[in-house]
């Protein structure tokens, strides 16, 4: 939970793209826009939903597809899981989120079912991206 705090957290994404070795992988966790705390926190910036990685990083697994504005990826995305949590603490809470996070995570199609129709109903805790540098 870092890149929610910068004003524009593209020009660290490009810094990270040059130093990484081609191959090599970067795990962001970021809160989603739907958790309840986002707001709560005065020195977040930036709002993160499913698809906002796939703005600087390649993914054929979603069937929406977002503009690049002319620049090719540097990244792929191996990985993308929405997690579904409350604070440390509720333990049962937490244990009746764990199968809707595995359900949610079974496919991308699902993923993205949630992101448009549940997110308001059903709120996120965190984004959790795994991203390869491409070989270029």
């Amino acid at each position: 939970h870092f890149l929610e705090h910068l004003d524009d957290w593209l020009p660290l994404m490009d810094e990270c793209s040059r130093t990484l070795k081609p191959g090599g992988t970067a795990r962001m966790v970021v809160p989603h826009w739907s958790n309840p705390h986002y707001f709560s926190d005065p020195t977040h910036r930036t709002l993160f939903g499913l698809y906002t990685f796939c703005y600087i990083a390649h993914y054929e697994r979603f069937s929406r597809k977002v503009p690049t504005y002319g620049k090719t990826p540097s990244f792929e995305i191996v990985k993308i899981r929405l997690v579904f949590k409350t604070w440390r603490g509720f333990l049962i809470s937490n244990a009746l989120l764990r199968p809707f996070t595995y359900i949610i995570n079974t496919h991308p199609r699902v993923q993205e079912f949630y992101e448009l129709w549940l997110a308001r109903i059903f709120p996120c805790y965190e984004i959790d991206c795994e991203l390869k540098r491409r070989i270029a």
